[in-house]
């Protein structure tokens, strides 16, 4: 049996300051977080999450 390939191109939804990608969008220029400070969170960080693994 061949074994699929995973897909870890796709990139997180969760930003680096803990807010989801929908705070970072506008009707303007510009992906700084509508609810962190600009000084905190000037634009979209997307985090790495942690595949989730069985372990033996």
């Amino acid at each position: 049996m061949r074994s699929a390939k995973k897909d870890t191109s796709q990139a997180s939804a969760m930003c680096a300051c803990g807010h989801a990608r929908e705070a970072h969008e506008h009707y303007r220029r510009g992906t700084e977080c509508a609810i962190c400070d600009v000084t905190v969170c000037s634009a979209f960080t997307p985090v790495a999450v942690a595949e989730y693994t069985r372990s033996s």
